[in-house]
């Protein structure tokens, strides 16, 4: 995976009216000293000046606590596997914390079994709509993240900043894998279904704006599905579908439906546990990705509907791609018109 961050959001890294650089390097170093403790390794993860984070990351006093604990390391996007493999393990620190600064976009990494949980948290304010997108062929414990659900764990455990924006990035959704077997069979639908489908893509192709066209791709992904627990905390986005579960996994395969969130207070805010059963929409699936899982699960019905889906498909792309270019939050209530 090619990890970067967008012009757009590098752009966010110089001052601000209401936020210098200095107070964000500040503010950003406090989370990452304030989660560092005895049992763990920390790693700031940003695109802020590395001087003065390094500075201001280091601790000041005399007490023996503070000349205990392991200096916080400050790499950048590119550097964060270097920096993870460069580590010296200890017996007493089985801890990893991962803290990203909020213009980090996207992040990719391989964490050793050493480490009995990790932590991967995103330094933002509650106000702040970002997110930061782990690459779902990220490991840990030798396990990929996305398929982190698909396992339990007794000695290893995964924890996610989700308030703050952190979500696994489902990059493909690929044949005999838990994410592609809840594709419907055709004779899986009933009569009735095949008519609501086709109703449902026929919206797609009227003047709509964006509210309402969320709502139509989450019925038609309902019913795809063909459970609606599977998609009830799914979060239509502008540049994608937030899902609740693994998605792939059922809630009933597993007998979790009823999973509680195992919230974790940290520096940065609440996070979560992911368990068997991940009780919140942590999985962030990119539009391309649904596109292409819809036309697998409805190739059947695709010569009806593939004019319909493709002009949608083109109107989406376009949307958030002008919407970035012109970072104008404006443009995401434009009506959709498609030319005859």
């Amino acid at each position: 995976m090619s990890s970067r961050v967008s012009a757009a959001e590098s752009a966010s890294v110089a001052p601000s009216v209401n936020e210098s650089i200095e107070s964000r390097v500040y503010s950003v170093a406090k989370v990452a000293r304030d989660e560092n403790d005895h049992h763990s390794v920390t790693i700031l993860v940003s695109e802020l000046p590395k001087r003065s984070l390094r500075d201001e990351c280091k601790y000041r006093g005399w007490s023996t606590r503070f000349r205990e604990l392991p200096p916080v390391h400050v790499t950048t996007v590119a550097a964060l596997q270097e920096t993870i493999d460069g580590i010296k393990l200890s017996p007493k620190r089985t801890i990893l914390n991962i803290v990203a600064s909020n213009e980090v976009s996207e992040i990719s990494f391989h964490v050793p079994s050493h480490f009995e949980r990790l932590k991967v948290l995103r330094c933002a304010s509650k106000r702040d709509k970002g997110r930061l997108l782990i690459d779902g062929a990220s490991t840990y414990h030798n396990v990929r993240l996305d398929k982190w659900e698909a396992h339990r764990h007794k000695n290893h455990t995964l924890i996610l900043g989700f308030q703050r924006g952190v979500r696994i990035k489902l990059a493909g959704i690929t044949p005999n894998t838990p994410w592609a077997r809840i594709v419907r069979a055709r004779e899986d639908f009933t009569s009735s279904e095949q008519d609501d489908l086709l109703s449902q893509f026929e919206k797609l192709s009227q003047n709509s704006e964006w509210e309402e066209i969320k709502g139509t791709v989450a019925a038609i992904m309902t019913l795809v599905v063909g459970t609606y627990k599977s998609v009830t905390g799914m979060k239509t986005e502008l540049g994608g579908i937030d899902v609740k579960y693994a998605f792939g996994l059922s809630a009933a395969e597993l007998g979790m439906a009823g999973a509680k969130i195992t919230s974790v207070a940290t520096a940065a805010g609440p996070a979560i546990v992911l368990g068997v059963v991940a009780a919140a929409a942590v999985y962030f699936i990119p539009w391309d990705v649904v596109f292409d899982y819809l036309k697998t699960g409805l190739s059947w019905l695709w010569d009806k509907i593939c004019k319909l889906w493709e002009r949608f498909k083109c109107w989406v792309q376009n949307l958030f791609t002008e919407a970035a270019t012109e970072n104008s939050h404006d443009y995401m209530h434009k009506p959709m018109a498609f030319m005859p």
